[in-house]
């Protein structure tokens, strides 16, 4: 927890501060690390998650915005959850593993159908390419973006940023810039 963070949630304690509430989803595809980051976030505590059997809720205080983050799975029988659990979200975290390359078409198709379900204008979108500590992993942002055709979409911000959950590498800034936009 950083200095701000600690502030924030402090004064919150005191009934001093209430923060801005906002929903977060945290989907994309299986593997990809969406549950250890949400265990990272929550519990500040670093390591891996047992894969997403049913979805996951915790609440984060991330500067002045208290988020109710739910991570979905990412296996294909999941998938049909996003649209349902996407309704009404203030930000979506959509992770990709960046050392998969082979996978990297799945996930853009699964990125364009979120962006285009209806309701979700102006909702930013953080893409997360994660395991980069892996070897083979892709390390760069724009790689990421242009693989997974990020330019196309148009009616939300969206960034990508590289990170390790596991060495608690890179998310942070991820987070620090989805809410600021929120």
């Amino acid at each position: 927890m950083g200095i701000s963070d600690w502030f924030y949630y402090s004064l919150s304690y005191l009934g001093l501060y209430r923060p801005k509430p906002a929903k977060l989803v945290f989907v994309g595809l299986d593997n990809a690390g969406k549950s250890s980051l949400l265990q990272n976030c929550a519990n500040n505590l670093p390591g891996f998650a047992a894969a997403t059997s049913h979805p996951g809720l915790e609440t984060l205080i991330k500067g002045n915005v208290s988020f109710t983050a739910l991570d979905v799975g990412g296996h294909p029988q999941n998938r049909e959850l996003w649209t349902k659990s996407i309704c009404g979200v203030s930000a979506v975290i959509f992770m990709v593993v960046a050392q998969d390359a082979e996978r990297f078409d799945e996930a853009a198709a699964e990125l364009h159908a979120l962006s285009a379900v209806e309701g979700l204008e102006g909702v930013p979108f953080l893409v997360l390419g994660n395991k980069i500590n892996h070897p083979g992993a892709i390390t760069s942002a724009q790689v990421i973006w242009d693989r997974l055709r990020a330019h196309e979409i148009k009616s939300r911000p969206v960034r990508v940023f590289m990170c390790s959950v596991v060495t608690r590498l890179g998310y942070q800034e991820g987070v620090r810039w989805l809410a600021g936009k929120i």
